[in-house]
Order: structure tokens, then sequence, then C-alpha cells
């Protein structure tokens, strides 16, 4: 593979990564509150992933969200909007993070 090729790969991979990166930051942001992570009872018996403000935890518990289990699932699977679109996005960018360690480790 010729350098100039290796160095657009390279290039555009850090550039996906860092455009990854913002993205998850602007949409982890929430008010400056502390976000946790809960199962909504949508009212049909199934739940969807939602992120709520700490302060609203007591609120959604009393009319029926739940914690989701020890693997971070709600009953019935419900991710919500865009819930696996967003898991695989962040499995692929978990797995190029590891990629390009070994890459830069093997280098080095």
């Amino acid at each position: 593979m010729s350098k100039m090729r290796r160095l657009l790969l390279a290039s555009g991979l850090a550039l996906a990564l860092g455009v990854a990166i913002s993205a998850t930051a602007v949409a982890q942001q929430g008010g400056g509150q502390e976000k946790v992570t809960l199962c909504h009872a949508t009212g049909t018996g199934g739940f969807v992933e939602i992120s709520v403000a700490a302060p609203a935890v007591p609120a959604h518990m009393a009319h029926g969200d739940i914690h989701p289990d020890e693997y971070g699932d709600c009953p019935g699977g419900g991710e919500g909007p865009g819930g696996f679109v967003r898991s695989f996005f962040v499995q692929f960018l978990r797995a190029l993070w590891a990629w390009l360690t070994m890459v830069f480790a093997l280098r080095s």
C-alpha cells in the first residue's frame, strides 16, 4: 500500500472517530445533570430504554419505570428510538479504538 494511501486511510479513520466522539459528547449533555438509564413502561406491557436526569428518577419509578437488568437490558429487548443503531455504533467505536491501539503499538 502506498504511503499516500495509508495516510489518507489513517486520516479518514481519525476523522470518523473524531466525529463519533463529538456526536456522543453532544448527545450526552443534559443541562449539566447526571443522566440515569431507565426502562420506560410503554403502557402496552413493554419497555423502552430512556435516559433521564437523576432528579427525575423517583417520578419515573413511581409510574412503573424500572432499572435495566445487570447487563443493561430492558425486559423485552426494547431499546428506544435508535437503540440498535446506537449500540452498534458504540461497539464499532470500541472495536475501532482497539484496532488503532494495536496498530500503533505494533509500529512503536
